[in-house]
């Protein structure tokens, strides 16, 4: 591999644009969020365009058949999988291209904060004797403490604090 082969970004000393160089092709970016559009694939496998697949050799790979071809190049079959996929799954949290800023997650957090605090806000600020029935579930276990065997008659629970 030579030098032409390798991807380089970094800001332009002359107009602080950010620039990508990939296979002697320059590509000048004005906005950061711009880089986001201009990455391409960390790895190709340049042997995938050169594969046949014979898709009448397996059953679970019939559905991949286009019309009465038997077989599909390993491009074509590499699409058909992640639109199968994208189909079952959905795209991926990791594989989206969008970034939050710190300001949105930190918001997000907040609002969290504040859904936790409105629910579990009776327990906190009213003293009542127990707790509402269906908040915790107590249930027997046959021979939960079969190696000291004893009867249970109390049960307490705390509450600790988060920072």
């Amino acid at each position: 591999m030579d030098d032409t082969d390798t991807m380089q970004i970094g800001k332009d000393s002359e107009d602080n644009q950010w620039l990508i160089v990939i296979k002697e092709n320059v590509v000048h970016l004005n906005k950061e969020d711009d880089l986001l559009e201009a990455k391409s694939p960390a790895w190709v496998d340049e042997d995938d365009s050169n594969v046949r697949v014979d898709v009448t050799s397996e059953n679970r790979l019939k559905k991949f058949r286009d019309g009465g071809d038997d077989t599909i190049s390993g491009d074509a079959l590499k699409k058909k999988l992640e639109t199968q996929f994208k189909k079952i799954y959905g795209v991926p949290a990791w594989a989206s291209e969008t970034l939050r800023s710190a300001k949105q997650s930190d918001e997000e957090e907040d609002q969290e904060d504040n859904e936790i605090l409105q629910r579990a806000g009776s327990f906190i600020s009213k003293k009542i004797g127990h707790l509402p029935k269906g908040i915790i579930d107590i249930g027997n276990m046959k021979d939960a403490n079969c190696s000291k065997p004893f009867d249970v008659s109390e049960v307490f629970f705390t509450c600790i604090a988060k920072d």
